[in-house]
């Protein structure tokens, strides 16, 4: 049986990669079998519909990070077969 996604979302890290200090963001880390998964990133209307394409970014590697830097509602689903239909999506909402 595979492993779905596991994330992590990480505090600002500014100033340990030296951009200004009035920049924040924030990471979100997946880390899932390379493979069996996938993330794409979708719009509102792809995620609640579970549509693969056309989709504004995908991740594949088993260890993806992603930066939020802007605020913003932003929709992630795995591409692979019905996983998406299955409830592997995930929802973020950065806040200002």
């Amino acid at each position: 049986m595979s492993k779905n996604w596991d994330h992590e979302s990480r505090e600002p890290m500014e100033t340990r990669n030296n951009y200004p200090t009035n920049y924040d963001y924030y990471l979100t880390v997946f880390n899932y079998e390379g493979g069996l998964h996938n993330i794409l990133r979708v719009n509102a209307t792809a995620y609640d519909n579970c549509v693969k394409e056309p989709n504004l970014g995908a991740f594949g590697n088993g260890n993806d990070t992603i930066t939020l830097a802007e605020v913003g509602r932003f929709w992630y689903i795995c591409g692979v077969v019905d996983h998406c239909k299955n409830g592997q999506k995930l929802s973020v909402e950065v806040l200002p």
